[in-house]
């Protein structure tokens, strides 16, 4: 068997590592049925179709070809999935979620970064979106204090920000992008060229600070204040705002915002 080895990007777990894993799945699972969740199990093989949403590189994708020409993919992330599970159920809403389980995703050759990782989440369907927020880091919370003795770090942002801010920027779609690519990056140079071109726009002094648009909360929100940005934009902004400082009250959970990021999901490259 020594000409069998493991596909780069891919491990192992065994003995204490094992041991240790499998204790915080324990931990997880207890803690989402506390909290009343369904847990669920999605396949490992999905249509390639199911991350459209996603817009992954094909080459970050462990694909396989069925008999019948379809395209599959091991599972990159596991919150789609559960999307696709409830276009094709009757499950009435609202609903809640928890899971934990194994997704596949290939990362740069030599970055030291596995291929394969656990993900755990809870996904709430259906829900008031500020009742649903302030579930999911009420849960969080209680992770924090039992897991990680208060030192997690939490990081609000708003995945339709950058579309919100650029709607109504006079760019062509091929700016917009390169705008938000370098901003995704934290690529300062190029984000600087990129905006470039509209100095004499009123959106200008807003993308100017951009980049240094987080910290904790009641910095930013002295920062955002002068600057100009549309009405849509400004409201998904504030409820961040008003957020972290709902969050502020569960204790003494860090928290930080950041409007300058790109959602989780998505691939800023």
């Amino acid at each position: 068997m020594q000409d069998y080895k493991l596909p780069a990007g891919l491990r192992d777990n065994f003995g204490p590592q094992a041991t240790q894993k499998e204790s915080v799945r324990h931990y997880l699972t207890g803690l989402f049925q506390r909290h009343h969740y369904t847990l669920i199990e999605t396949s490992l093989l999905e249509y390639r179709d199911v991350f459209g949403p996603y817009e992954l590189q094909a080459e970050s994708l462990y694909r396989i070809l069925e008999a019948d020409g379809q395209d599959l993919v091991l599972r990159p992330d596991l919150t789609l999935p559960i999307a696709r599970f409830l276009a094709t159920t009757n499950v009435s809403l609202p609903t809640s979620f928890a899971y934990v389980g194994e997704q596949f995703r290939r990362n740069r050759q030599l970055t030291g970064l596995y291929n394969q990782s656990t993900q755990a989440g809870i996904e709430l369907v259906g829900f008031q979106s500020r009742r649903a927020e302030l579930e999911c880091l009420t849960v969080i919370s209680e992770l924090n204090r039992d897991l990680f003795n208060g030192r997690l770090l939490v990081e609000l942002g708003q995945a339709r920000l950058a579309d919100l801010v650029l709607a109504d920027l006079p760019a062509s779609e091929r700016q917009k992008e390169a705008i938000k690519a370098a901003l995704f990056n934290k690529n300062v140079p190029d984000y600087e060229a990129a905006i470039a071109p509209f100095k004499r726009e009123r959106h200008y002094p807003f993308l100017a600070e951009w980049t240094w648009l987080f910290g904790k909360a009641d910095v930013v929100e002295k920062m955002l204040a002068p600057l100009w940005v549309n009405p849509a934009a400004r409201e998904a902004m504030q409820e961040v705002l008003d957020l972290a400082k709902l969050v502020a009250q569960l204790g003494d959970q860090e928290l930080l915002v950041d409007f300058s990021t790109a959602a989780p999901q998505a691939s800023p490259g």
